[in-house]
């Protein structure tokens, strides 16, 4: 924020205008200026005038009338973090971050982030230290757990009152998620006890059972598991069993031809016009309909094509009208999974309030490494009968991805993405320190500091990609207005100034290859192919709760947690009715 000339110079009493003038900054999608807001703040503290000072905050509940400029400074610093966050500079983001704690050690927030950073971009050992570390401060910090409790019975509570607007109201979401991420981590690195305790304080009943995670991260958990069961059986299903049911699992091996294969590698890689063209990363679920009566328009519709007599050999006695696909592209290692759920059509749900589903749901892999978590499909529909007893009824079935592999199954079943074990060290880039070279702060934050592995970017890492394709009997596409980039929308036909991506679609394999060459491959696709066993784990899921009722754990005056929707990922539930809940709330909104 520059000083006009005349202007008195910044004073501490203008450190919370400035700051509310940043977020406002911010907001309106003004980065540079918000960053020069933020700024400011911390170079006032670094003036000569604190050069001696104890910088640092601690609560006193009511003591003050308004934020403490120390505070106010340590959220400053940790909004330039978000910036740089989504800017994707994780060291320079980590530096700020690292000096926020250091002038509070209670903004959970900077913590979250940095757990948040660790995880995705490093080290999963590490972010599951900052994750437990902010339950451990929520247990000791009495003024936190006394107004938790209090903003959940929406008793006393004063919305003009800073304290609930910068801290407590703030810290009950980052403890929530903090408790959350606990627990979904150790899953992963197969802490199976060690994660109930940070299930407690959500009342959960059923999580999924640790041997489904032990079967799914088999690769490097095998020696590091907290958890033995007697009671689970392990199938290894012959080929014949396979064949003679598709209510439960198929998976093919070497499906997709090979020149096929690598064009949608290529189409759908990291830097494809598709993401940022589609808005991939913000936007909510969107898919694309093939109407199976017309000659194929891109590449995609010839896959579905070439791939719709193994589903017809399948299911013989239907009748298929549509494919309904879109594609996934997660960062192995670094990804939370994919959520549980049912493949539905959006549009017959919110018109005519009617759960309707794919006769077939298949999952095409197309990424080299099997390293990017499994698909877990649950014999369980919403219509399944338990008799109150979910765990003693419900198998799951492990599928590893392989490159070019093919996976099918009854499209009304429960599925997702376990995700996998982390990432080694090994794999992680380490040729690059992060150094804090800002000579001006003398906080003790600001000496030079180094961290190895360096972070790695999105565009560095492994990508997990899938191409899904939803094969119907219904003819969905009729129901309601149907938008590109909308469920069941149609393909943009062609490419424009402002909408590029659709020419990726019509890869080479579509408009260089003849039919006969296509053929040819077509054939070497089928020979090539194998099915492959898939291993069934019984029972799928686990009853955790032991009859106690438990509002919170460890934390005192009973605050209530609640999992946050937004990183629910449905791997713990309260009870199995949740994914009806969910689907009728959406259709009711």
């Amino acid at each position: 924020m520059q000083q006009e000339e005349g202007q008195e110079d910044f004073q501490e009493e203008d450190v919370l205008d400035c700051f509310l003038a940043a977020q406002n900054l911010e907001s309106n999608d003004e980065i540079s200026l918000a960053i020069e807001y933020y700024i400011e703040i911390v170079q006032f503290f670094n003036s000569a005038k604190y050069k001696n000072k104890r910088l640092k905050y601690e609560h006193e509940q009511n003591k003050y009338d308004d934020p403490p400029s120390i505070l106010i400074l340590s959220c400053a610093l940790n909004s330039l973090a978000g910036i740089y966050m989504d800017q994707e500079q994780y060291d320079v983001a980590m530096g700020y971050l690292l000096k926020s704690v250091c002038y509070w050690n209670e903004n959970l927030m900077s913590l979250l982030n940095m757990g948040n950073i660790e995880r995705e971009h490093r080290s999963l050992s590490k972010a599951i230290e900052y994750y437990t570390r902010i339950v451990q401060l929520s247990k000791t910090n009495n003024h936190f757990n006394k107004n938790a409790a209090a903003l959940d019975k929406e008793e006393d509570i004063d919305d003009n009152d800073w304290e609930n607007i910068w801290i407590y109201g703030p810290h009950k979401q980052c403890v929530e998620r903090a408790y959350y991420m606990s627990a979904l981590c150790l899953h992963q690195i197969g802490n199976y006890n060690e994660a109930v305790k940070y299930l407690k304080p959500f009342n959960v009943k059923y999580r999924v059972h640790p041997n489904v995670w032990i079967e799914a991260c088999k690769k490097q958990a095998s020696d590091k598991i907290d958890y033995v069961s007697s009671s689970t059986s392990i199938e290894h299903r012959s080929r014949q069993q396979i064949s003679d049911e598709l209510e439960c699992v198929k998976m093919f091996h070497n499906a997709i031809p090979n020149k096929l294969k690598l064009d949608l590698q290529k189409m759908f890689s990291p830097t494809s016009l598709y993401w940022n063209g589609t808005n991939y990363h913000e936007r909510g679920y969107y898919s694309f309909w093939y109407d199976l009566k017309k000659r194929p328009s891109n590449t995609i519709e010839i896959l579905i094509q070439y791939l719709l007599p193994i589903i017809q050999k399948q299911v013989p006695n239907e009748t298929f009208c549509g494919g309904e696909w879109w594609v996934h592209s997660r960062p192995e290692g670094k990804n939370l999974g994919h959520q549980l759920h049912l493949d539905t059509e959006e549009n017959t749900l919110e018109i005519k309030k009617k759960i309707v589903h794919p006769r077939v749901s298949s999952v095409v892999y197309l990424s080299p490494s099997p390293n990017g978590g499994c698909t877990v499909v649950f014999d369980q529909t919403l219509e399944s009968n338990y008799n109150g007893k979910p765990e003693n009824h419900v198998s799951a079935y492990v599928c590893k991805p392989s490159d070019g592999g093919f996976l099918i199954f009854d499209g009304r079943k429960i599925h997702g993405v376990l995700p996998s074990n982390p990432l080694s060290d090994d794999d992680m880039n380490s040729n690059n320190n992060f150094t804090d070279n800002n000579n001006n702060n003398n906080n003790s934050a600001s000496k030079r500091r180094k961290i190895s592995p360096s972070f790695m970017k999105k565009t560095d890492q492994k990508q997990r990609l899938t191409l899904m394709i939803g094969f119907w009997t219904d003819d969905v596409v009729k129901i309601g207005k149907r938008i590109s980039l909308g469920p069941c929308g149609p393909v943009p036909p062609v490419s424009t100034r402002s909408v590029q991506w659709p020419t990726i679609l019509r890869s080479p394999y579509y408009t260089e290859f003849t039919k006969a060459e296509r053929d040819k491959d077509f054939e070497n696709g089928i020979n090539n192919m194998k099915e492959m066993p898939v291993n069934r784990i019984y029972p799928a899921w686990e009853n955790i709760n032991d009859g106690k009722s438990s509002n919170s754990g460890n934390l005192n005056n009973s605050a209530k947690l609640e999992i946050p929707e937004v990183i629910d990922q449905r791997f713990f539930l309260h009870d199995m009715e949740e994914f009806k809940v969910h689907l009728l709330q959406r259709a009711l909104s």
